[in-house]
């Protein structure tokens, strides 16, 4: 560069012409100038190169060193106009920012330079654009644009929050309705084995009625049997007594059968319960392991959405610490 001086905006913005990767090049008399604009608005300029080939490199410089934030050195003058120098390695100035109201647009200007990535704001006035883009120039709020950026975010946490609560409710109704499935089994099984035991201490009732009094309804022969009887008393005096024998052998013999038919019936119902209780046992372990694999698979679902959920997050929140 020739000298260490810069031109009005004026100067740079009348003479602004084809624009090729936002760099605008021109030449007044013998000197060599450039710009490098944005959405219609002038960023940087250039001192006066004393040659063609200077000022392009001067470009090539500033393309470099441009996408470097440790480049950029924030200034302000006795107005408050706010702006930046971009310097190269060497610490020498390659080229100047045009003025800012606020040292948040001009963060704003060295995020979009230093990224690529913009947003219009009203604080950047055309009046430092070119002609071209002369007048006001639509807000976008960097703050409603973070809000956008979020709202994917919450959508999915909502979506997550939903399918964990769906998952809860599936694993308690499959455990309840397996539960009673089993309960209701144990029940039955039970109440048969009751109903087989009622069943059979009616008959063995009935078995010692018929046994203890079907002799005692012929008492009206007696008198008509007394006379053979005592005929034949001497005679038979033996085999009566067979005969009684034979009876108190009988009732034994009933009295026996009765008591092993109560003890089947008991060791029956016993074996029923024990069944029912393994039933219900079994019914608890199965329910159990069910609620634990599903719980597990709930998990494992729940961690991998909210996983989903922070990937987008990182990626909607992008680069937020730079206002963009």
């Amino acid at each position: 560069m020739a000298t260490d001086n810069y031109k009005s905006l004026d100067f740079y913005t009348s003479r602004i012409g084809q624009i090729k990767d936002g760099f605008s090049k021109f030449n007044e008399k013998e000197n060599f100038y450039f710009t490098y604009n944005k959405n219609g608005r002038v960023y940087l300029i250039s001192e006066d190169y004393t040659t063609e080939k200077g000022r392009d490199n001067g470009i090539e410089s500033v393309k470099k060193n441009m996408k470097d934030n440790t480049r950029f050195v924030k200034k302000s003058n006795n107005s408050g106009k706010h702006f930046f120098s971009l310097r190269a390695g060497n610490n020498q100035e390659i080229a100047r920012s045009t003025y800012f109201n606020s040292a948040n647009d001009l963060d704003a200007a060295i995020s979009g330079i230093s990224t690529g990535s913009w947003i219009t704001s009203d604080s950047v006035k055309g009046a430092a654009g070119a002609a071209a883009a002369a007048g006001a120039v639509t807000k976008l709020s960097s703050d409603k644009k973070y809000e956008k950026k979020d709202k994917p975010v919450e959508r999915t946490e909502k979506k997550v929050h939903k399918v964990e609560k769906k998952v809860e409710r599936k694993i308690e109704k499959k455990v309840e309705k397996k539960v009673e499935r089993k309960i209701e089994k144990a029940a039955a099984t039970s109440s048969s084995s009751g109903s087989t035991r009622k069943a059979t201490e009616r008959t063995v009732r009935g078995a010692d009625v018929k046994t203890s009094g079907g002799g005692f309804k012929w008492w009206w022969l007696l008198p008509f049997l007394l006379i053979p009887i005592l005929f034949f008393g001497l005679r038979s005096c033996g085999a009566c007594g067979d005969a009684g024998a034979a009876a108190g052998a009988m009732k034994d013999k009933v009295s026996e059968t009765a008591s092993n038919v109560a003890d089947k019936v008991d060791e029956t119902a016993t074996a029923a319960a024990t069944a029912a209780a393994d039933a219900a046992r079994q019914a608890e372990e199965a329910a159990a392991k069910l609620a634990a694999d599903t719980k597990l698979k709930a998990d494992q679902a729940a961690r991998a959405a909210k996983e989903e959920a922070q990937r987008q997050a990182n990626y909607f929140n992008g680069n937020k610490s730079t206002g963009y």
